[in-house]
């Protein structure tokens, strides 16, 4: 008997996560699309990707372009590596249900998860602890706030990128008043959803890393946890440079909190160790593919990515599969943006804390290199030379949207 083929599928943000799933699932024969607001987005220069998409920057255009795809084969299986399209996608789930197959927790708990503000309101209901915290509307709140927060304190906004841009200027650590109010003044121009936090001493290396995926029933199919090494931008930023790490105690916790939500599908989570309560703290949920998600690979290549894949395809899951999947030791790393980080590290008296080119053994995958499918390194590195010849700003590993998105009006 001959297999019948396997559905295609179409990534929407073809950014580092979707270059690692588009690798992983053209490997394995399964016709790929990238579809991004930026032409040249890094997994569209990958050549599993089979038809690169470019979309319009206003999301009310999204449907009809991507319904008119037929490259991909009948019903392709549809999935989001950001916020803003993962929200955009499951407000628009009845229309793309016609085209594609998709499988997604409820839209309600997707915003809920994805708004700061919210999650804090539920983990406390669910006696998950996060940082003290607290909405801000206007100037006297912030101040009130402060008032009771101490200083240092963290103004942020609610959302991990307001309106699709850099993480780390959404947020601002004040150590005094003046500071308070000069972040305040930056911050609510990028987004007045905001949050004032206290500050967890420490540096990137007490946050610790909790991926999973949770079947239609929210049982665990495969839980992995890990740690931070390096970041960038140092102070706020994502993993340049992330890795494998055993914390049972960790996995077991987040795992009860997320059956109590009847979440389903895979989710991406910080925390951040505080020494002062000798706990990890929840700073953010991403109910989707992270960013460095490929860190944690099981038996046979089974990673987060292909679990969402066969999920939505209506595939059995792989009878290897444990809901604690075996820890082996593994590194994953940014290329350029660990080396920006190491630079910037160094230039602010951090060298005597970073070890040698040693800690880059143990990574067994870039975020852009691989040897079977070069272009999107070349392409990257090409963008870094012009950056530097010119001066040009740094591209943006992310996909940027008009702010017309459900959850931006809240």
């Amino acid at each position: 008997m001959t297999r019948r083929p396997r559905p295609g599928a179409l990534i929407l943000c073809a950014q580092l996560a979707a270059l690692a799933l588009t690798r992983r699932l053209g490997r394995a024969g399964i016709a790929v699309g990238c579809a991004d607001t930026r032409p040249g987005a890094a997994a569209m220069n990958s050549r599993y990707c089979r038809e690169a998409v470019l979309l319009p920057p206003n999301p009310q255009a999204w449907l009809e372009r991507l319904l008119a795809i037929r490259s991909l084969g009948e019903r392709p299986v549809l999935l989001a590596t950001s916020d803003e399209t993962l929200l955009w996608m499951s407000a628009q789930r009845a229309a793309l249900a016609r085209g594609f197959r998709l499988l997604l927790p409820p839209h309600e708990l997707l915003e809920t998860l994805l708004d700061k503000r919210a999650l804090y309101e539920l983990a406390a209901a669910n006696g998950m602890p996060t940082p003290r915290s607290f909405s801000i509307h206007n100037a006297a709140e912030l101040t009130a706030a402060a008032e009771r927060l101490g200083y240092p304190c963290l103004l942020k906004s609610a959302y991990s990128k307001p309106g699709g841009c850099d993480p780390a200027l959404g947020k601002a650590r004040a150590g005094n008043p003046d500071e308070l109010a000069a972040a305040y003044a930056r911050v609510e121009g990028l987004d007045r959803r905001l949050l004032l936090q206290e500050y967890i001493p420490g540096d990137c290396r007490q946050v610790w890393l909790y991926n999973a995926y949770f079947g239609a029933d929210s049982e665990p199919v495969a839980i992995f946890t890990g740690r931070k090494r390096r970041q960038y931008p140092p102070e706020f930023g994502t993993a340049s440079l992330s890795e494998a790490y055993p914390l049972p105690g960790l996995a077991m916790r987040l795992t009860r909190f997320f059956q109590q939500l009847h979440f389903t599908g895979p989710v991406d989570c910080g925390l951040k160790f505080d020494r002062r309560r000798g706990e990890a703290l929840l700073l953010d949920v991403n109910p989707r593919l992270g960013q460095n998600y490929r860190t944690w690979v099981g038996r046979a290549g089974v990673d987060l990515g292909w679990l969402a894949y066969t999920a939505a395809a209506g595939e059995a899951w792989p009878a290897y599969v444990s809901p604690l999947a075996a820890m082996r030791p593994r590194r994953w790393v940014i290329e350029d943006s660990d080396w920006r980080s190491r630079r910037l590290l160094r230039a602010g008296g951090a060298a005597a804390e970073l070890s040698s080119l040693a800690e880059y053994a143990g990574v067994r995958e870039a975020a852009y290199f691989n040897w079977r499918d070069p272009k999107p390194a070349w392409r990257r590195f090409q963008a870094l030379w012009r950056e530097q010849r010119n001066g040009a700003k740094p591209e943006r590993d992310d996909c940027h949207v008009e702010s017309s998105l459900p959850f931006t009006q809240r």
